[in-house]
């Protein structure tokens, strides 16, 4: 069925009741589409615009339901006219928001014409951070940052005549660059004590550590051919190979917890690398330096460098890392196009620097106008939102990367990370969200209980509408580098539809179970990792028990709380505990009096929970 056109016309000529306007969706990610997705199913006979900056727009495939919240699926670049295959009343318009009237229930786009909605949907994700705070980075040709394919295909165009390339950031890209890049020697800058600190502890980041320079080490040697290994090497490494374990219990206190830094995600989805693989220019280079505790001060050029007389860090034999001061070094060092002075004082030349560093909400053309959605400044101004998704503005919804979950009386389990897993799940609940919050106006305006206008303002025979943001809430920022609670204000918005006799039971019907339990599936250094709760014991407070199995190829780590009860584990490897453990967090059964056969590998935990 192919949308009719009149539906959509843009301009002054806009149809009286802001009823007929369209869903308009802003943003092509996988939250938006996600959401398209689920009007299709929910809303079908609707109008809907897709308002797309790319002419590209990310979906999911492959999905697997791996258990009750977790979901494992891959992620795609289609051209936009494929969303007209998943929703008949469809119009996709490749453009950019570039103002915002909620009074008037429009947008107006960067190609001229505004578009009016009955309900708007912002989905516009996050961009990266870059280098915040150092002067010049951003207009710096040599510095790239990697949010999407685009940026992707940008960064591996550019790793193909590169030497040295310098990683800046400790989250799941960063990371993901630094094990994929081959051909090349790579400085991995990060301001944690151990890698990976967005998402692991130290001893899960001391066991992919271990997997990452093992990688790093058989390219650079270029390990003979299993079928040359000599019988007694064979055994040799047969018998390495046996599963050995231990399990490691530790009680975590006010002291010796660990706080984590800000928590960041990617768009891009676990195995992007498979489509976009990072190869230098030096072939059978497989060399990796990580400079640990610093981040990157300032960026210089050749001629600064020579001018200040920078001393410059060097590769040497065996992978070694030295500083050099004579004439002769720093002539053959010079020949680098960009150095970056590191917060330690080391200064390391190379062709590309990564930038890492996390993401922001993309909320800005929604902000700074009248009756513009309430931000959280604390969380990038971030689009606060309720359980269902809705911001403080009529009938606009958000949902994906651009919005700070605000709700009060979250699960304990749950924690907001901007993450592609999430933004799939956002997707699909703001679409039903949106399907109901539909279907409960147009009863009650039926019923004439409510009557509208034509500027997009409610007319209540009955009742009356309020925004209030009248109390605040402590709620965990994940942003926060010391990890305290912080202030965060709490949204109450009362709307129209509040008041149409909404029982709690439709209310239970719109809230998604995915957000009972924080979970995510994803690889880290070629090693499948799943996360699961409260996996680094956030939120915990003052003391929780931590017990950790390794060996085998796993690493098994469970957070118990102060009452004895599962808050969190983190599974590396082919575990097959992700149910059982899903499920011992979400039945908040006491699993104290087990102690260490919790992990021990001759009980069959599965089975015995069953």
């Amino acid at each position: 069925m192919e949308p009719d056109e009149k539906e959509f016309e843009m301009g002054t000529n806009v149809p009286f009741n802001y009823m007929h306007y369209p869903i308009v969706i802003v943003g092509g990610g996988i939250s938006g589409v996600s959401c398209l997705q689920q009007l299709a199913l929910s809303a079908p006979e609707k109008d809907v615009i897709m308002i797309s900056a790319s002419s590209l727009v990310t979906t999911t495939t492959n999905v697997k339901v791996l258990t009750k919240t977790l979901t494992q699926f891959d992620v795609e670049e289609r051209k936009i006219d494929w969303l007209q295959t998943i929703h008949p009343r469809v119009k996709v318009i490749h453009a950019r928001v570039k103002s915002f009237d909620p009074s008037a229930s429009r947008v107006d786009l960067s190609t001229g014409g505004p578009v009016f909605y009955s309900r708007l949907c912002i989905c516009t994700g996050a961009t990266p951070k870059g280098l915040p705070g150092i002067p010049g980075a951003a207009a710096n040709p040599f510095v790239v940052g990697v949010r999407d394919a685009a940026t992707a295909a940008e960064l591996r165009r550019r790793v193909e005549t590169s030497r040295r390339v310098l990683v800046t950031g400790n989250g799941g890209i960063a990371s993901e660059v630094a094990y994929g890049l081959s051909g090349v020697q790579v400085v991995w800058v990060i301001r944690d004590h151990h890698i990976n600190a967005a998402f692991i502890d130290p001893g899960a980041a001391a066991y992919l550590e271990s997997n990452l320079r093992e990688k790093k080490k058989a390219k650079a040697e270029n390990e003979m051919d299993s079928s040359e290994v000599m019988p007694s090497e064979s055994a040799e490494n047969e018998k390495l190979c046996q599963p050995t374990w231990k399990i490691i219990r530790s009680n975590v206190t006010k002291e010796s917890a660990e706080t984590g830094d800000g928590i960041f995600g990617s768009a891009l989805g676990p195995d992007w690398q498979n489509d976009f693989p990072l190869h230098g220019a030096v072939e059978g280079c497989e060399s990796l330096h990580i400079e640990y505790s610093c981040e990157i001060a300032r960026l210089l050029t050749p001629e600064e460098v020579k001018m200040e007389a920078v001393e410059l860090f060097e590769w040497r034999e065996k992978g070694e890392v030295t500083g050099g001061k004579d004439e002769a070094a720093k002539e053959h060092q010079i020949s680098w196009p960009v150095y970056v002075m590191l917060t330690n004082g080391r200064c390391f030349g190379c062709d590309l620097v990564v930038a890492g560093t996390g993401v922001v909400p993309n909320s800005a053309p929604f902000l700074g106008v009248p009756g513009r959605p309430k931000s959280c400044p604390s969380d990038g101004n971030g689009l606060m939102v309720d359980i269902r998704l809705r911001t403080s503005t009529d009938r606009v919804f958000a949902a994906g990367d651009v919005v700070t979950a605000a709700w009060p009386n979250r699960s304990k389990h749950w924690l907001q990370m901007r993450l592609w897993t999430q933004a799939r799940v956002m997707g699909y609940h703001v679409g039903r969200c949106i399907a109901v919050s539909l279907q409960r106006e147009m009863k009650a305006i039926a019923e004439g209980k409510v009557g509208v206008d034509g500027g997009g303002q409610e007319e209540h025979k009955e009742l009356h509408t309020d925004h209030l943001f009248e109390s605040k809430s402590t709620v965990h920022d994940e942003t926060s580098k010391s990890g305290d609670n912080v202030q965060l204000p709490t949204i109450v918005v009362h709307w129209k539809e509040d008041d149409y006799n909404v029982t709690i039971e439709d209310d239970e019907n719109l809230y998604d179970f995915c957000f009972e339990l924080f979970s995510h599936v994803t690889r880290f250094f070629g090693c499948r990792t799943i996360l699961l709760g409260l996996f680094n014991g956030q939120g915990l407070g003052k003391e929780y028990e931590v017990v950790v199995r390794v060996g085998g190829g796993e690493y098994v780590k469970v957070i118990v709380g102060r009452d004895g009860r599962m808050a969190g584990a983190v599974l590396i490897g082919d575990t097959d505990l992700e149910e059982t453990f899903e499920n011992l967090i979400l039945s908040g059964l006491d699993v104290s009096a087990y102690g260490e056969d919790l992990l021990h590998p001759g009980v069959d935990i599965e089975d015995y929970f069953d």
